[in-house]
C-alpha cells in the first residue's frame, strides 16, 4: 500500500499496560488503532509483558508484531527501550504510566502519543492525547493545545471483529431472542456466574455467558464475542470499551459500573438513552440487573430507541480519524 507520508513507510509501536484485570482492555484497544495503521501502510509493534495468547494472535492476525519488552510496566528501562525502538510514533496506553515516565520519554526525544480515559493521562510532551468516552472535554486537559486534542466518540476504536460483526447483524433477518452477559475481559469482580445464573432462571430465552463452563441451560460464549454480541437483543456488561461496542451495533444493554474509572462515561451514557446503568463496585444487585433485562425484553419500543440513540452516537470510523489525524500532525513536524 502506498505510503501517503512520502517514499519512507512509517512505524509505530503500542505500549499497552497488559497488566492482570484492567490491562486486557487497554492492549486490546491499542491493537485496534495499530491495525487502522497498519491497513494505512505503517509498520506496527506491540511491546510489552503478560500478553495473553488471544491478545497475541489477534495483534499477529492483523500483522503487528508482537516483542517482548523484558522491564516492569513504567519505569525508566521501560521507557529507555520504548525510546529506544527507533519508532516514528510510540503510542502509550494505561494507567501505570505516569508522569515520570513521560518525562523519561522526553528526556530521549521519544514521539509518542496517548490513549486517555478521565484525564490523569495527560503529559505535556505528548505529540497528540485520545479520549473517546462520550464525557471526554477540553475542561480535562486545560494544559493541552486543541488541536491536539481527539475527544470524544468520533474517536472511538471500534473493533474489526465488531465491524465485521455490525454488518452481519444488518443483513441478518432472525428473530430469535437472546441476552449475552459479558462483564469485561477479565470478569475481576466475578460476576458472569451469578448473573448468568439469575437471567436463566428468570427470563424464557438463551442465556450466553462468558464463561468456560456456564450455569444451567445458559451458553458458552466464542472466545470473541463480537459475533454473540451482535446477535443478542440484549447484553449485559462492563462500564469499558464494550459500551462502544454496543452502541455502535445497537444492542440494548445493562451497563454495570465495576470501576471507579468508569462512571463519568456511564452517567452521560444514561443520561444519553444509551444504557441502563448498574453500580456494582460495592456489591452485586442481581434482582436489580435482572428487572432492567426483563424491563427491556418486554418493551420492544424501548429497546428500538436505546438501539437508535446507540447507533446515532457511535458510527465505527474513530480509528481512520485518528490515524489521520497523527499523519497530519507528523507531517506539520
Amino acid at each position: 500500500m502506498p505510503d501517503r507520508l512520502g517514499s519512507d513507510q512509517r512505524s509505530l509501536v503500542l505500549r499497552a499496560d497488559a497488566g492482570q484485570h484492567r490491562g486486557y482492555g487497554h492492549v486490546m484497544r491499542s491493537v485496534t488503532l495499530g491495525a487502522e495503521f497498519h491497513r494505512q501502510g505503517w509498520t506496527v509493534r506491540l511491546l510489552g509483558e503478560g500478553i495473553n495468547d488471544f491478545l497475541r494472535r489477534r495483534a499477529e492476525s492483523y500483522g503487528i508484531e508482537v516483542q517482548s519488552l523484558g522491564t516492569a510496566v513504567g519505569c525508566e528501562q521501560d521507557a529507555e527501550r520504548v525510546s529506544a525502538a527507533g519508532s516514528d510514533l510510540v503510542l502509550i496506553d494505561g494507567y501505570e504510566f505516569g508522569d515520570d515516565y513521560f518525562g523519561f520519554l522526553d528526556d530521549h526525544g521519544c514521539g509518542y502519543a496517548v490513549i486517555d480515559d478521565n484525564g490523569p493521562t495527560a503529559p505535556h510532551g505528548a505529540r497528540f492525547i485520545v479520549n473517546q468516552n462520550v464525557h471526554a472535554t477540553r475542561a480535562l486537559y486545560p494544559h493541552v493545545s486543541a488541536e491536539r486534542l481527539l475527544l470524544g466518540p468520533r474517536y472511538c476504536m471500534i473493533r474489526n471483529e465488531v465491524q465485521a460483526a455490525h454488518a452481519a447483524r444488518s443483513s441478518s433477518s432472525t428473530t430469535d431472542m437472546s441476552i449475552l452477559v459479558a462483564i469485561g475481559g477479565t470478569d475481576p469482580l466475578r460476576l458472569n456466574q451469578g448473573i448468568a445464573s439469575t437471567l436463566s432462571d428468570l427470563c424464557d430465552v438463551e442465556v450466553v455467558v462468558r464463561l468456560a463452563s456456564p450455569p444451567g441451560s445458559a451458553r458458552r460464549a466464542e472466545a470473541d464475542i463480537a459475533v454473540d454480541l451482535a446477535g443478542s437483543s440484549v447484553a449485559v456488561i462492563g462500564g469499558g470499551s464494550t459500551l462502544w461496542e454496543v452502541c455502535f451495533l445497537g444492542v440494548p444493554c445493562v451497563s454495570l459500573v465495576v470501576a471507579d474509572n468508569q462512571i463519568a462515561a456511564a452517567s452521560i451514557a444514561h443520561d444519553m438513552g444509551v444504557a441502563i446503568v448498574v453500580d456494582c463496585r460495592t456489591h452485586t444487585p442481581v434482582s436489580e440487573i435482572g428487572a432492567a433485562v426483563t424491563d427491556l425484553l418486554d418493551s420492544s419500543a424501548r429497546r428500538e430507541q436505546m438501539s437508535a440513540a446507540g447507533r446515532r452516537l457511535i458510527d465505527g470510523q474513530g480509528a481512520g480519524r485518528i490515524v489521520e489525524c497523527a499523519e497530519s500532525l507528523m507531517v506539520a513536524l
